[in-house]
C-alpha cells in the first residue's frame, strides 16, 4: 500500500521521474459510517434507510427484509449509493431491515432496524409539521460523477397534504430549467446532480414545508477536480550567470501542491533556487551544473500531473534561440561550432568601484578596445551592452 514511481536516466541528458501510481490493498471497514435506524411512520408515508461503509474496491450493498433478500418493486427502490427508499409505505412493508456490504475482501452486516406503523390517528387528524426521515450529508465527489443528496420528510398538515420538498443552493432556490436536465428530483425529494463540476460546490438546503411549518436541513457538496496544467514550463537555453524562471501553473480542487525536481531529486528552496507563488521555479546566477532535466509535479487528493523540461546552460557569447515553444531543435552552435567568427570587444578598461554601500555599487570604466569590430558581424551595429554580476565571498555562484 502506498505510491510508486519509476525513474529513467539518459546519459548526457538527465533523469526523469514518473507520476505517482497508487497501490491500494483490498479492505472493508469494520464499522459502518451510516447504518439503518428504527423508524416509525404512518401508512403511505416515506421511509428511508442508509447504509454507508468504507472499502476498496467500493463495496456492493444489498438489502434484506426480515432476513430475506429484498426485492425491488414499484414503491421500493435501492439507490446506487446504498440508500433504501420506500414510498409510499404499504402494510406489507413494515418489518425488520438490514444491509449487507461485501467486496473481494469480506462481508459486513449492519444492525437490524425496525420499520413500524404509527397508529396515533388522533394526532394525524390534527395535522403534523414536517419531520425529516432522511437528511442530506456532507459529500465529496469527483468532477464528472453523478451525485445524489438524499432527503425525505413526512408530516401531513390539516388538509392531509404531504410536505413539499424544495432545494436551495447557497441560500437561493435552484432553477431546474436553467440546469437543462443536469439536476433532477428523484424519489420522495432527493436531489440528483449529473456530471458534477466545480461550480456545483456549495451549501445545499433541503426544505420541507406544509401549512403548519417548515424545516431545513443543510449539507455541503465539494466537487474535487484533478490537477490540470494552465501553463506548462518551456525548454530553456540560457547564458551562464543569468537568471531564469520556469512557469508551472496548475489548477484543480483542492488547489494542487506543486513540487519541483531536478534529475530525479527534490528541489528545496535556497539562496539560488526560489519557488515563486508556491509554483514557479526561479534560478539565480546559472552555472553549468544547473543544466539538466527539471520536472514540476502537481498533486491533490484526486490526481497528479507532471511536466518535464530541459535546461541547457551556455557561454555568454553564444546566441540564444527563441523560447516560445516546448519543442525545438538545438542550434548547431550549441555543440561548440558557432559558425562564422565573431569579433568581440575587450572587457571594459580601468574598471573601478567609485561608490560602495550595503545596497548598491557605482562603477566607472574607460571604453573597451574596439579593434576588429569594423568587420562584418552581429556586433558591428547597435549598442554594446555589458552585464555586471556579483557573488558572496567563497560562493560558487
Amino acid at each position: 500500500m502506498g505510491f510508486y514511481q519509476c525513474q529513467a536516466t539518459v546519459p548526457e541528458l538527465g533523469t526523469l521521474v514518473s507520476r505517482k501510481a497508487y497501490l491500494h490493498i483490498a479492505h472493508l471497514s469494520k464499522t459502518f459510517r451510516t447504518e439503518p435506524q428504527d423508524l416509525s411512520v404512518y401508512l403511505y408515508d416515506a421511509a428511508m434507510f442508509g447504509c454507508v461503509i468504507d472499502g476498496v474496491p467500493k463495496p456492493n450493498i444489498s438489502w434484506y427484509k426480515d432476513r430475506i433478500p429484498l426485492q425491488e418493486k414499484k414503491n421500493v427502490r435501492v439507490h446506487l449509493d446504498g440508500v433504501l427508499e420506500i414510498y409510499p409505505v404499504q402494510f406489507n412493508d413494515f418489518g425488520s431491515y438490514h444491509c449487507l456490504a461485501e467486496n473481494v475482501d469480506k462481508k459486513m452486516s449492519s444492525r437490524m432496524a425496525k420499520l413500524e406503523q404509527n397508529a396515533n390517528v388522533e394526532v394525524i387528524l390534527n395535522g403534523l409539521p414536517p419531520s425529516f426521515v432522511y437528511t442530506p450529508e456532507d459529500t465529496h465527489a469527483e468532477a464528472g460523477s453523478t451525485v445524489t443528496l438524499f432527503c425525505g420528510a413526512n408530516g401531513r398538515d390539516t388538509q392531509q397534504k404531504e410536505p413539499s420538498i424544495t432545494w436551495l443552493k447557497d441560500g437561493n432556490a435552484i432553477d431546474f430549467k436553467q440546469a437543462q436536465g443536469r439536476l433532477e428530483i428523484v424519489g420522495r425529494g432527493s436531489l440528483k446532480i449529473y456530471s458534477a463540476n466545480e461550480a456545483d460546490s456549495g451549501t445545499y438546503t433541503c426544505r420541507a414545508e406544509n401549512l403548519l411549518d417548515s424545516d431545513d436541513s443543510d449539507a455541503s457538496l465539494i466537487v474535487l477536480v484533478p490537477p490540470k496544467f494552465h501553463q506548462q514550463p518551456l525548454n530553456r537555453i540560457a547564458h551562464k550567470n543569468s537568471d531564469i524562471e520556469f512557469k508551472c501553473d496548475i489548477i484543480g480542487s483542492p488547489q494542487p501542491e506543486v513540487v519541483w525536481m531536478k534529475d530525479g531529486q527534490l528541489l528545496k528552496p535556497s539562496d539560488y533556487f526560489h519557488i515563486i507563488e508556491k509554483k514557479h521555479l526561479r534560478i539565480l546566477g546559472l552555472m553549468e551544473s544547473d543544466a539538466g532535466m527539471y520536472q514540476c509535479f502537481g498533486n491533490n487528493s484526486v490526481g497528479n500531473v507532471q511536466a518535464s523540461v530541459q535546461l541547457m546552460v551556455v557561454n555568454q557569447n553564444v546566441p540564444l534561440p527563441p523560447t516560445t515553444t516546448r519543442n525545438y531543435r538545438l542550434p548547431t552552435y550549441l555543440g561548440g561550432n558557432i559558425g562564422n567568427e565573431i569579433n568581440l570587444p575587450s572587457e571594459p578598461k580601468d574598471l573601478q568601484a567609485v561608490i560602495v554601500s550595503k545596497d548598491f555599487v557605482t562603477l566607472k570604466w574607460n571604453d573597451p578596445d574596439k579593434s576588429g569590430l569594423e568587420k562584418t558581424g552581429p556586433l558591428n551595429e547597435g549598442s554594446l551592452v555589458y552585464s555586471v554580476f556579483w557573488k558572496d565571498k567563497d560562493s560558487e555562484r
